[in-house]
């Protein structure tokens, strides 16, 4: 298990808006996250909304849990990334060549906004 220093959470959650399903994403996202995380996004995927990851609070992302994030939806479409990503978490993207997997907004309420 990863040791997190006290105080710091390592969260994954989901909330809906009329036409969104938003994963937030904190802390640590690492490989003892991936189970919870693969079942909140599969029940986003399930939800036939826009899906959007609001990483605003994301500051650290494993490979496992990416595998999670890219799988789409069903019937495809593009996932949504909300907010700035953290140095580490942008390099692993980057790295994996999945930069191009996401479409990029500066923050949550951009994103919603061009849902119209």
């Amino acid at each position: 298990m990863t040791a997190h220093p006290a105080g710091f959470e390592s969260t994954s959650d989901m909330f809906e808006t009329e036409r969104a399903c938003v994963v937030r994403l904190v802390g640590e996202v690492d490989i003892d996250v991936a189970p919870r995380l693969g079942l909140t996004m599969e029940a986003a995927r399930s939800s036939g909304k826009q899906l959007v990851l609001d990483v605003a609070g994301l500051q650290f992302l494993d490979l496992v849990p990416l595998h999670e994030l890219l799988e789409p939806p069903p019937g495809g479409g593009q996932i949504w990334v909300a907010g700035a990503l953290a140095v580490e978490p942008r390099r692993l993207i980057a790295l994996t060549g999945n930069h191009r997997a996401f479409r990029y907004f500066p923050d949550l309420p951009s994103a919603l906004a061009a849902l119209g």
